[in-house]
């Protein structure tokens, strides 16, 4: 990973303690790089952090620019081996001496701050400031598949400064970010309108589940002339 002799290794577990995780030490393609691999276990060395065992996570397109080396110049790799995925869920098994709100045994989701610790890992330490509860209705897969599509898509709609009673047309609602972006438009921010483009079959079912209340078959229809002539304050283009 550029001038991986320069960089340090993980720290070593305070009690020798390791992990498994899925790693890569240099920039490549997924199946070239990766490797899965004993490394230390993290540990918490600031007072408010916690330390998750991990029993789901997530990869976003995010994921395969960074193995790509798409961020090395901005957000460099701090050890010689790395630790892929940002989104986990997990059980806390430790917290530091200054968190109040979290305690062991809690089932929380996370997006991970930072270049530090990887996802697709035994176990995390991350700060409370990026940890929330699970709910007990979701599975550890679903939770971990939400953190950055929730955050894209919430941060999206919170910059497009979408309020109760707006008109929202949100393209590609069966995909991850469409389909939070659905929900958010219309059970939090209060939109009296929500429209969006999908196939037909799984994808239109999607965008109806996730509270869509008009969506374009985009194989069949053109979703322009579909809308000509309504209003519409705020788009939110998702597909990649």
């Amino acid at each position: 990973m550029g001038s991986e002799q320069s960089k340090p290794s993980m720290p070593d577990h305070p009690s020798g303690a390791t992990m498994k995780a899925v790693c890569f030490s240099a920039f490549g393609e997924p199946g070239e790089v990766l490797e899965v691999k004993t490394i230390p276990k993290p540990a918490i060395d600031q007072a408010g952090e916690i330390l998750i065992k991990v029993c789901a996570c997530a990869l976003n397109p995010i994921d395969k620019i960074r193995l790509s080396g798409g961020l090395a110049m901005t957000s460099p790799e701090p050890y010689d081996t790395s630790v892929l995925g940002y989104d986990v869920s997990g059980i806390v098994e430790e917290v530091g001496s200054d968190v109040t709100d979290f305690a062991k045994g809690d089932e929380v989701f996370v997006r991970l701050k930072g270049m530090k610790y990887g996802a697709l890992a035994e176990y995390v330490v991350c700060e409370t400031a990026e940890t929330a509860r699970k709910p007990k209705s979701m599975s550890f897969a679903e939770a971990a598949s939400i953190p950055l599509v929730g955050l894209t898509a919430l941060q999206a709609l919170r910059t497009g400064d979408v309020k109760e009673g707006a008109k929202v047309f949100i393209p590609g609602g069966g995909g991850g970010v469409g389909s939070i972006a659905i929900q958010i438009a219309k059970k939090m921010l209060k939109a009296s309108h929500v429209c969006t483009t999908a196939g037909p079959g799984r994808g239109t079912e999607i965008c109806i589940a996730a509270g869509a209340d008009q969506v374009v078959n985009y194989r069949e229809e053109n979703f322009a002339e579909v809308l000509a002539g309504g209003e519409i304050d705020i788009i939110f283009y998702t597909p990649n």
